[in-house]
């Protein structure tokens, strides 16, 4: 991956060798200011449970996506300095997604307004790939959604904490992620549906865009169903890596 040296107005580097981007006296109080190490490449988590590499521009304070959302908001940035915002993290954006040779970008459905406006100023940069821009809905029925019991790390107490979660979406006719603990998220399947016809991701090397990534569940989630449809990859990509 190439540098990202050139696409930088001014930057330092800190005691660990870390880029602080000037952003410092925009949204200090969010983010951490890191955009990789010296060689100013993107974090990247490897979902457990999934073979799922999702990079992330920025580390944030934050334990969660709700957090940091709230956070962000309370901070009340101006459009001028967001869009800055946007702009400069899109083309780091864009490095990543060309150098991984994208076909098709999607999002989840439920991501908030800062995911929908990045991935805009994404498009805007790649005019060549195709968006499916909210393609991913939260299942209607939570009856369908499963428990991943092949996993080596699942125990007894957790399966029932689970069922329990899916019991209650029963009942309510609705699935809310926020009653399930972020540890225990990505033993969940089935969260996630694509509206439209999956074949077109046969073959192809899809990214998934996102605000936040805390567990990685809903990344997963939504990996699982592209890696059903046949892509030939699938890579997350997220502003913010949140500091669980």
């Amino acid at each position: 991956m190439k540098s990202f040296l050139q696409f930088t107005e001014s930057m330092t580097l800190d005691s660990d060798n870390q880029v602080i981007i000037d952003y410092k006296s925009k949204v200090g109080d969010l983010i951490n200011l890191r955009f990789g190490k010296s060689e100013l490449k993107p974090y990247i988590k490897n979902i457990e449970g999934v073979a799922l590499d999702a990079f992330s521009l920025y580390t944030s304070k934050g334990a969660d996506a709700t957090h940091i959302l709230k956070q962000l908001k309370a901070m009340q940035i101006d459009k001028v300095a967001y869009n800055q915002f946007l702009n400069r993290s899109a083309i780091y954006a864009t490095e990543i997604i060309r150098d991984l040779k994208i076909d098709i970008i999607v999002t989840p459905k439920s991501s908030s307004s800062l995911t929908h406006d990045f991935a805009q100023k994404i498009k805007e940069r790649n005019p060549g790939i195709e968006f499916l821009l909210d393609s991913f809905v939260k299942a209607e029925d939570p009856s369908k959604i499963t428990i991943d019991l092949e996993s080596k790390k699942l125990s007894d107490s957790t399966i029932k904490k689970l069922e329990s979660s899916i019991r209650r979406g029963v009942k309510l006719g609705y699935f809310q992620m926020k009653w399930v603990l972020p540890p225990y998220r990505k033993f969940l399947k089935n969260i996630f549906s694509y509206t439209g016809n999956a074949k077109k991701f046969e073959d192809k090397k899809v990214l998934i865009i996102d605000d936040v990534i805390a567990s990685g569940s809903s990344l997963a989630s939504i990996f699982q169903t592209l890696q059903e449809a046949g892509a030939e990859s699938v890579k997350g990509l997220t502003i913010f890596k949140a500091q669980a």
